[in-house]
């Protein structure tokens, strides 16, 4: 059986921090998808979905946003990325 190449959340979803990592992006991973969303006009809610997380710490931890695409969004990202692994997702 062969792995896939993104993890799909409830057949739905993918996180982009998952999908920035195959790719191989060299890019910050929150820079990069700020700039994918905007580059796509992709809507909150609609096209992705965010997530407010903090890094449990003693310290506090520093809180991040957690994006999690459709699959449709995906699909967008990966073929304007045009490489032969955008293609492969």
């Amino acid at each position: 059986m062969t792995r896939p190449l993104v993890k799909i959340w409830g057949k739905r979803l993918v996180d982009a921090r998952h999908l920035h990592e195959r790719l191989g992006s060299k890019k910050d991973s929150s820079n990069w998808i700020e700039y994918k969303i905007k580059q796509g006009g992709f809507v909150e809610g609609q096209d992705f979905l965010t997530q407010m997380l903090k890094t449990p710490s003693s310290k506090g931890g520093r809180p991040w946003t957690e994006y999690l695409l459709s699959i449709d969004t995906l699909k967008y990202i990966c073929k304007i990325g045009d490489t032969a692994r955008g293609n492969q997702i």
